[in-house]
């Protein structure tokens, strides 16, 4: 799993973007977004990360390294306990919005085309 500064950095080159691009989107100082990217701020609010997400195209899961898209491994059965608990808990601490986002995301990924 990539870091957040790892994430940031990979998906802005990817996407294109400047440290200002961002930084104006997020409505933030461009020192901010280098600091994220360089790793001095380790953590982000989570509208924040929403924001950020959405900007570079990736879930607030990837920003936050629980995700992976390079690797898309299944856990195994026998850790389902665990990291079924974590994903609820994570849910519900989301807002409307945010699990809105997430749900669409989760769909996406399944190819489910009942929305």
């Amino acid at each position: 799993m990539g870091s957040l500064s790892e994430t940031l950095k990979r998906r802005r080159a990817d996407l294109g973007l400047t440290l200002a691009q961002i930084a104006e989107q997020m409505g933030v100082a461009e020192a901010t977004v280098q600091r994220w990217e360089s790793g001095n701020i380790k953590s982000i609010r989570h509208g924040k990360i929403a924001k950020l997400a959405e900007i570079l195209h990736v879930s607030p899961a990837e920003i936050m390294g629980w995700e992976d898209t390079a690797n898309t491994e299944k856990p195994a059965s026998d850790d389902a306990d665990g990291w079924e608990s974590e994903a609820i808990q994570l849910l519900r601490s989301l807002s409307e919005d945010e699990l809105a986002r997430e749900l669409a995301y989760l769909r996406q990924r399944a190819g489910d085309s009942n929305k």
